[in-house]
Parts: structure tokens; C-alpha cells; sequence
């Protein structure tokens, strides 16, 4: 393992324009990494769909590595597995790492043991209209620093991890907020996480309310499950949700006032796609707790019934 080398982690599944993108991105880098591993994970295409699209940066030291278990956990940890480099730099397949990402990286693992930057939401007008899913994403899709000022986490689109560190700690936990996970588990064994605002990637806004309300689905039901593990209560996921559901006026006023939504029908259709996602996540965060009460109830009512049995 060479000293100062980086090994990019790039988890794939059915996206070759976004991988297309992020492969553009790299080769227009200043600098070049040690390698680029690409973790292609149970995509239903196949070789012939990603295979093409990393051979036209054949410039670029690119790896394939192949995932058949479903998640970006089980990804990004078989590409860290075959990673070379000291430094391990994640970056999802739909991200596109600004110019000096990769000096500004190095830069922070020299003084932290991981460190995470922005995840922009950008929108290009080449790629059409401005839709309330794509006027959603970009008003409420990430916001890292705030993750990390409120919870001290860190999202794997945009992470940096120094080798000797990500291995003392463990790979990534499949299921849950990986992420998340992750960087408690860090943070628990005395290691230092930062946040850099110049460590900078874009994320394309997400085109459909398909795709974002598959997004939060998923994110609800990985940090209920995370939540379950760390003992948090039934109440306190209670709370939450109805907390999600409450932020619908809050956030719908922001739609008032901010320069990137043009026009009444947009800022309609966006309020009304921001009212559905955010009950959509309570109801189904709520479906999650009230499922969970009634198998445990079952579950102790068959356990007392054998008790009864056995006393006769």
C-alpha cells in the first residue's frame, strides 16, 4: 500500500448516464487517483451496460468489481476490499466530485481520520424543464453540514477515509443507514471526523416523485432500523414522525420565497409533491412501529400461552 494513494470507491447499480457523468468528472480532474473501483452491484443489465461506458475512459485506472448481493453496503465493502490505496475516497456513481476534490481530500486525512464535504443538488437546463420533483430535491435532498453540526455523520457520496482507519472500524453494515452506522462506530473507537464545505461533490436533482419517495422510504425504514438497535423508544419514533409530518407547512413556506422556482403553477406542484412525501414517510414510519408492537404483543401472548401450558 503505497503512501498518499487513493483509491476511489464508486458503488453501480442500473445508472450508466450517472456513471457516465461521474467517469467525465474524474478524467477532468487536475489530479488523477491511484485507481477508481467500481463496485457494479447486482445491476439487472449487466457487463454489457456498464462495460462500454468505462471503456471509453480507458485513461482513467479504472477496476470493475462485481457485487451480486443487493445494496451499496455489500458494494461499497467488496470494492474496499480490492482497493490498493492508503486513502479511500466514497463517491456514488450519480455524484460528480468538483475540480480540487481530490487535493482538497488528501489535504483533510492529513490531519483527520475521515472527513465528508457537501453534496450539492444541481439541475441542468440541458436536461430539461424544472419539474416539482426536481424543485423538491433541490430544496430538501442533502444538507451534510447540518447532519454533521446536529449528529456528527458523515454520507458516503462524499467521504473520505484514511485505510488504517476504515479497517480498525469495520466495513459498512447492510440494512441500515450504513453511513450512520459507520461513523458512530468511528466516532465510539476515539476517532476524529470532519466536515470540509471545499470538499465539494454535485448530485443531479432526482427527476421523478417515483424515485424520491423510493429514496425516503428507504432512508425511513433504515433509520427506524438503525433507531431499534440503539434502544431508541417507541415514543421517541413516534414523535418523529409525527415531527415529519408537522415540517409540511414549515417547509412549505420556503417555497415562497426562494429565486429557483418560477411561478405559481411550479411552487403549487411542489408544495403539493412535498405534502405527499413527508406523510408518505410518516404514515409508513408509523406502519413500521405499529407492525413492530403488534409481532412483539403476539409474540408474548405465544409466549405466555406455553407458559400456561407447561404450569398445567
Amino acid at each position: 500500500m503505497t503512501p498518499g494513494t487513493v483509491s476511489v470507491i464508486i458503488p453501480h447499480r442500473d445508472d450508466a448516464d450517472g456513471l457516465e457523468r461521474c467517469l467525465a468528472a474524474l478524467a477532468s480532474l487536475p489530479d488523477r487517483p491511484h485507481e477508481i473501483i467500481i463496485a457494479d452491484n447486482a445491476a439487472t443489465a449487466g457487463r454489457p451496460a456498464i462495460e462500454p461506458v468505462c471503456g471509453r475512459y480507458a485513461d482513467l485506472p479504472i477496476r470493475l468489481v462485481y457485487e451480486p448481493r443487493q445494496g451499496a453496503a455489500h458494494a461499497r465493502n467488496t470494492a474496499v476490499n480490492a482497493a490498493g490505496g492508503q486513502l479511500l475516497a466514497f463517491l456514488d456513481c450519480d455524484c460528480l466530485p468538483h475540480p480540487d476534490w481530490l487535493q482538497t481530500g488528501r489535504a483533510m486525512l492529513a490531519i483527520h481520520a475521515a472527513v465528508g464535504g457537501p453534496v450539492l443538488v444541481s439541475w441542468d437546463v440541458r436536461d430539461g424543464p424544472m419539474t416539482p420533483a426536481v424543485a423538491f430535491d433541490l430544496l430538501f435532498g442533502f444538507d451534510v453540514a447540518r447532519s454533521f453540526r446536529r449528529h456528527h455523520h458523515l454520507l458516503t457520496s462524499n467521504m473520505w477515509v484514511r485505510r488504517d482507519v476504515f479497517d480498525a472500524v469495520g466495513p459498512f453494515r447492510p440494512g441500515l443507514s450504513e453511513d450512520v452506522e459507520w461513523c458512530h462506530r468511528a466516532a465510539a473507537k476515539g476517532y476524529e471526523l470532519a466536515f470540509d464545505p471545499g470538499l465539494i461533490v454535485c448530485h443531479r436533482a432526482l427527476p421523478s416523485r417515483r424515485l424520491l419517495n423510493d429514496r425516503w422510504r428507504r432512508i425511513t425504514r433504515e433509520t427506524w432500523l438503525y433507531g431499534r438497535e440503539r434502544g431508541e423508544s417507541g415514543f421517541d419514533w413516534f414523535a418523529k414522525c409525527c415531527a415529519v409530518a408537522a415540517s409540511i407547512p414549515v417547509h412549505g413556506a420556503r417555497l415562497l420565497f426562494d429565486s429557483r422556482l418560477s411561478g405559481p403553477r411550479l411552487r403549487l406542484g411542489t408544495f403539493a409533491l412535498l405534502a405527499e412525501i413527508r406523510l408518505r414517510r410518516a404514515i409508513y414510519g408509523l406502519s413500521l412501529l405499529f407492525s413492530s408492537t403488534a409481532a412483539n404483543s403476539a409474540l408474548a401472548l405465544r409466549t405466555a400461552g406455553q407458559h400456561d401450558r407447561k404450569a398445567r
